[in-house]
């Protein structure tokens, strides 16, 4: 005859309902540990300044097509400041980054800046916006249609005067040769015209050139364009990590609780059983006594 088998352990939701006491402090408190240690983290500032592309003086010819250009440029201008920061050209913080993209469909640069310090997040993209700003003024000095007319004009009447001292020489070469002029007059005639030809070659290569190069810039959307700032003058901050690290932290404290109520709830409820039944080896089996014998020392079946 055996004893009736006793009870399996319970589940761990069930013993966790049985020691209730477990979560009610555990889950608050690890909770708010978590919480805590989430506030004590420095957040993530981001911070972000926006430049748009410009119409500077435009002809009636380059209106239309502008639009277009200023998309060109924008994303010419994010991917130098992106080149500037990997390579540290940019300066600036060493504790933030940097990074600009165009926004799409327009001729507007998004220039955003990340650290821990919401005056160093502002300061990197106020420093990357300024040192672009710098770069493209810089590069349109070399590149301004008016200062290259201007050379143009300068070089255009030298041209034109060497031009005419060649006409000049060659009339004068021509009547000596015509005249039956003494041969050293010939040659002295001869020379100069070969010179007053090396001079108004030289010249005309200058004047073209020029020429060349003023065509070429007011083709060029960027010499007839203007960056500018969007918004007071100073990057704004648009976000920090700090809710959701508080979000992060405190589900992960959460979570501790909850294993800890429910290891501990385990534990005691299987000390209680063992109190209750000493001699279970095995709590998920039911304990049974020893077997009955009979007179000839043989088991009695059950």
């Amino acid at each position: 005859m055996t004893d009736e088998p006793q009870a399996p352990g319970r589940t761990p939701l069930q013993a966790l309902a049985a020691h209730w006491v477990y979560p009610l402090i555990l889950i608050p408190l690890c909770t708010l540990a978590g919480a805590g240690l989430g506030n004590a983290q420095a957040p993530l500032v981001t911070a972000e300044t926006r430049l748009a592309v410009g119409p500077g003086p435009l002809s009636t010819g380059e209106v239309t097509a502008f639009p277009q250009a200023a998309r060109t440029l924008a994303q010419e201008y994010s991917r130098w400041v992106v080149n500037s920061a990997v390579d540290g050209t940019l300066g600036g913080d060493r504790d933030s980054s940097v990074t600009a993209s165009p926004i799409p469909e327009s001729g507007v640069i998004r220039i955003e800046a990340q650290s821990h310090s919401a005056d160093t997040a502002r300061r990197a993209a106020d420093n990357a916006a300024v040192q672009l700003m710098e770069a493209v003024s810089n590069s349109k000095k070399d590149q301004n249609p008016a200062a290259a007319f201007a050379q143009y004009s300068d070089l255009a009447k030298p041209a034109a005067e060497a031009e005419l001292t060649l006409t000049q020489a060659q009339a004068a070469y021509a009547q000596l040769v015509g005249a039956k002029a003494p041969e050293a007059d010939i040659q002295a005639a001869g020379q100069a015209v070969v010179a007053a030809r090396i001079a108004a070659g030289k010249a005309s290569l200058e004047r073209d050139a020029a020429a060349s190069v003023y065509s070429r810039l007011r083709a060029n959307a960027s010499s007839a364009s203007e960056l500018k700032r969007i918004g007071e003058g100073r990057a704004v901050i648009t976000g920090d990590t700090r809710k959701s690290q508080l979000q992060r932290y405190g589900v992960g404290g959460l979570g501790v609780g909850a294993a800890l109520s429910i290891a501990l709830a385990m534990s005691t409820d299987r000390r209680r059983r063992r109190r209750l039944d000493p001699a279970a080896e095995d709590l998920g089996r039911p304990s049974r006594a020893p077997a009955a014998v009979g007179a000839d020392g043989a088991g009695i079946p059950e």
